[in-house]
């Protein structure tokens, strides 16, 4: 099966395919020049990597607003 990429660099799945996938929501990975597209059901494993670990949500709040306050700078710079 060949599909081809938009100028917006999106591509069309075929309606069996989505219905099998049973989720709108895919994690991409690369195995050497293989694209692998991984059916998940929620959006916490693509996410996960990003997320503050170790604070209350009232620490995580604060840090954004002084993010905010700054311009969004790296004070380290």
């Amino acid at each position: 099966m060949t599909t081809k990429i938009t100028s917006k660099g999106q591509i069309t799945i075929p309606a069996f395919i989505r219905k099998k996938l049973k989720t709108s929501i895919l994690e991409i990975s690369f195995d050497g020049e293989r694209i692998i597209l991984k059916p998940l059901k929620e959006l916490g494993g693509i996410l996960s990597e990003y997320a503050i670990k170790g604070k209350s949500t009232e620490e995580i709040m604060k840090l954004e607003k002084e993010a905010a306050s700054s311009g969004f700078t790296n004070s380290n710079d």
